[in-house]
């Protein structure tokens, strides 16, 4: 690619030449005159296939030896010719090889020829999709729009870079998306910094409740309205599972014991007995006298947090499943609440709605095809996309 008069782009000349390959990484020469950005995707023609790869790092140097370098800076001596270059690292992403793009299988030799992608490749890469995230530039040239197909979807997908990089406001737009696509797709949202509903850290200042539909399509929960909590009656021995990760057998045992014998006060009347007798008080409404285990069982139980976990049969994640299988987005606001419980909050509702579409899959499954592909985002910690309109799946807690 060569810099017209005009300061346009000859489109059909290279930019470079690899001079080297290591695994998925390329480097290579840029020519004089070029310039290219980081972040921008190259094309490296090969024989039979092209490679596509992202531009990731760019050096200066000269042919210069670093003593003779700094004697030329300082002027004190003058050399014969010698060249100054630019080496250009990048990682490759995507092969074609005639009409196939996937992963790549191999790497560039040595000289082969580098491009910058134009509207062509656009089009080879086929970035454009039914959630709409912006457009692919290259350069100073806007060369289409990029975007996900919901039937492309992935099982699990992270977003992932330094503070500053764009990610909320890539969520936003994403999320935005989906919204617009319900109840074809829908969304459960955490938001563990309080940013997404009114766009704050984002310049123009715009959050999710700007969005058209958001009184008709968003459900919004806040843990600072004292609303979201989760009822002890509610949790059941298979819902330590997901409290607790660290739960182990002989402690579930227990907790199901005393489940079955004391219905669903079990947590409130164990921590009871607990704290009026001890271990021993435990141990009689169990009929159970590992005292290790019974310690083990209501250290966990007794760090519930009250106003979390209050006495009752209600629970704001039924209302979510419910939402969510209904197309209607959820956005949960955790910014107000210790780790621990934002972990908590955020493991139990993520797998109850997962349990509930793997349910209907097993149970009902003409109605598990009706409903909407799920995305979930645990927002800061780690952002992930789930799929759920081909096969039922397993979460793992951020």
């Amino acid at each position: 690619m060569r810099l017209n008069g005009s300061g346009g782009v000859n489109k059909s000349s290279p930019v470079g030449f690899v001079c080297g390959t290591k695994g998925d990484s390329v480097c290579f020469f840029l020519h004089k005159g070029v310039e290219l950005s980081l972040g921008q995707i190259v094309r490296i023609d090969s024989g039979e296939r092209s490679f596509y790869a992202r531009v990731v790092n760019a050096e200066s140097s000269s042919t210069l030896g670093t003593i003779e370098q700094l004697r030329e800076a300082e002027g004190k001596e003058s050399f014969g010719p010698y060249s100054d270059f630019r080496r250009v690292e990048a990682v490759l992403f995507l092969e074609k090889r005639a009409d196939k793009v996937r992963s790549p299988t191999f790497n560039p030799s040595y000289k082969d020829k580098v491009f910058a992608a134009d509207e062509t490749d656009c089009a080879v890469l086929k970035l454009s999709g039914d959630l709409q995230m912006g457009q692919l530039r290259s350069g100073e040239q806007l060369l289409g729009s990029a975007g996900i197909n919901v039937e492309a979807i992935p099982l699990m997908m992270g977003m992932f870079g330094m503070t500053g990089s764009g990610k909320t406001n890539t969520e936003l737009i994403l999320n935005a998306q989906v919204i617009d696509s319900s109840p074809r797709t829908v969304a459960l949202i955490f938001d563990f910094a309080g940013q997404l509903l009114d766009g704050k850290g984002i310049k123009p200042q715009r959050g999710l409740k700007d969005h058209p539909l958001f009184p008709s399509r968003i459900q919004f929960y806040s843990a600072r309205e004292g609303k979201m909590t989760i009822g002890l009656h509610t949790l059941t021995p298979e819902k330590l599972l997901t409290l607790f990760p660290d739960i182990g057998l002989p402690q579930f045992r227990l907790a199901r014991k005393l489940h079955k014998t004391l219905g669903n006060t079990w947590i409130e009347n164990a921590r009871e007995a607990y704290a009026a007798e001890g271990p021993a008080g435990v141990g009689q409404l169990a009929q159970y006298k590992n005292k290790a285990v019974i310690d083990a069982l209501l250290l966990k139980l007794s760090s519930l947090s009250h106003d979390l976990f209050p006495p009752s049969d209600y629970s704001f994640i039924d209302s979510i499943s419910k939402n969510i299988c209904e197309g209607t987005s959820c956005l949960v606001d955790i910014s107000g609440m210790s780790s621990d419980d934002q972990n908590k909050v955020t493991c139990l509702a993520a797998s109850t709605v997962a349990r509930q579409y793997k349910r209907m899959w097993e149970e009902n499954y003409g109605e598990w095809q009706k409903l909407p592909t799920l995305l979930i985002t645990p927002k800061k910690r780690m952002s992930f996309l789930t799929r759920t309109s081909q096969k039922p799946y397993s979460l793992t807690s951020p």
